[in-house]
């Protein structure tokens, strides 16, 4: 009986540690993933490094975004991409 009080603050702060840190975490990447599944030619998007462009060609695995009037083209990973502007 004393070893069951003395590990059952371990397994509480554990249970909450899973609460708080790896559930949302799991969320926001489930999230994530939907949103780079659901893009599509002509999405404006942000990458990680803070460019905006439209989307004008989606393979498997990478993007190529057009940046400016001037029609600049760069080819990103899927994982390049932060965000969707709507």
């Amino acid at each position: 009986m004393n070893m069951l009080i003395t590990i059952l603050p371990f397994i509480a702060m554990m249970g909450v540690f899973y609460l708080l840190l790896i559930v949302p975490e799991k969320k926001r990447k489930k999230k994530y993933d939907e949103m780079l599944t659901e893009l599509k030619i002509n999405d404006k998007v942000l990458t990680r490094g803070g460019i905006v462009g439209r989307i004008i060609k989606i393979t498997e695995e990478n993007i190529v975004i057009e940046t400016s009037a001037d029609r600049t083209k760069i080819e990103l990973t899927k994982q390049g991409i932060s965000s969707k502007i709507d």
